[in-house]
Parts: structure tokens; C-alpha cells; sequence
């Protein structure tokens, strides 16, 4: 069996509002009046981020898109790497003859949700049977999905105490052992919220 198809994922847009409030980012830092205010919504946003790449969580209401070289090899499932996918907005691919064909859930696949990752498989009517040939290029499988969660307590403190870091020191080095001791707390506290390896 070949290997698992090239997959590619791209964030498209983020519709929710932060996890951290930027009250809750200045109590934090410690910081009263507004001068502050756009570095530490910055701030924030970038923290989120730092979360959601180390974790594969998606924290907030995310629109992603999944692009695959191909279908996985006899009707193998498609995993969607990140948390909490809600729902499939779109799936299309490019055929052999250059066409593009969409597809329709429940017809064409279905989401399974529940496990530690989202995956989409072939209809149970159709379970045993292969994907479509595509044409062979890098986008030629494209899911548009929405994925977000309720933020877990402790990757919320994760990005409070990343902000409170960043915000405390601007330079891209800092002296002395504080910034291992800060990876190590934020490593230990996404633990609690990591997807782990998920694609095959």
C-alpha cells in the first residue's frame, strides 16, 4: 500500500473572539490604561496560535481548508488534523479528466466524529469500495471544514502566561533560565489538551 496522500492544511478565517479577553490579558500583565492595548491583543492572537500548533486543537470557530494529493488507498479514511471539527462545509476534487466534482455528504462520505481526530469515511452502503481516481497534482482533494472547541482551562492559562512573557520581554533572546522554565510550564499544560500524532 502507498504511503498516506501529501496533505496540506491552510487556515481560512476565524470568526470567534479570543479565548483571553484583553482584560483578562492586562490583569495578568498588570497593566492599566489603553496604550498597551494593541500589543497585547497581538499578543494574545499570537499566544492562541502558539496553542493551537503545538496541540492540533483548534480553540476558537476556525474555517480550514484540507488539501490532499489524492485519496487514500482502498477507500482509507481522511483525517482531518485538528479537534473538534463541526462540520464539513465542502469537499471537491479534481478527476482524472481535469473536471471538478462535488461532493455530497451522506452520499458521497460521511464525518466520524467522537474520536481524537475527525475522519471522513465512505458511506457504510459504499464502505468496501475505492475513492475516485483524481488527477495527480498537490490540491487535487479540497475539504473546506469549521472546527472549535470550548477552550480547556489550561490551555487558556498556556496563552496567559505566554502573553505575560512576551509582553515582560520584546527581545528575540532573553537572558538567563526563564524562557526554559516557561516552555516547560506551557509544554506541561497543553499536554492535558494534545491531539497527538494524527496523521498516519
Amino acid at each position: 500500500m502507498r504511503p498516506y496522500p501529501t496533505a496540506r492544511l491552510a487556515r481560512l478565517s476565524t470568526t470567534a473572539p479570543e479565548p483571553v479577553t484583553l482584560a483578562e490579558a492586562k490583569l495578568h500583565c498588570r497593566v492599566d490604561g489603553s496604550t498597551e492595548d494593541s500589543l497585547l491583543t497581538a499578543l494574545i492572537t499570537a499566544g492562541r496560535e502558539y496553542c493551537e500548533a503545538l496541540t492540533g486543537c483548534t480553540l476558537i470557530s476556525t474555517s480550514w481548508r484540507l488539501e490532499l494529493s489524492r485519496f487514500p488507498d482502498a477507500g482509507g479514511d481522511i483525517i482531518i488534523p485538528r479537534s473538534a471539527v463541526a462540520a464539513i462545509s465542502s469537499m471537491t476534487y479534481i478527476a482524472d479528466d481535469a473536471s471538478t466534482v462535488t461532493m455530497t455528504s451522506g452520499t458521497d462520505f460521511r464525518l466520524v466524529t467522537g474520536l481524537a481526530v475527525a475522519r471522513i469515511r465512505k458511506p457504510v452502503a459504499t464502505a468496501t469500495e475505492a475513492w475516485p481516481i483524481t488527477l495527480p497534482i498537490e490540491d487535487a482533494v479540497r475539504v473546506t471544514f469549521t472546527a472549535g472547541t470550548t477552550v480547556p482551562t489550561a490551555a487558556k492559562q498556556a496563552i496567559l502566561l505566554l502573553v505575560g512573557h512576551w509582553y515582560a520581554n520584546r527581545e528575540a533572546e532573553v537572558v538567563g533560565s526563564s524562557t526554559n522554565s516557561l516552555n516547560l510550564t506551557v509544554r506541561a499544560l497543553l499536554d492535558a489538551v494534545r491531539v497527538g500524532e494524527v496523521m498516519p
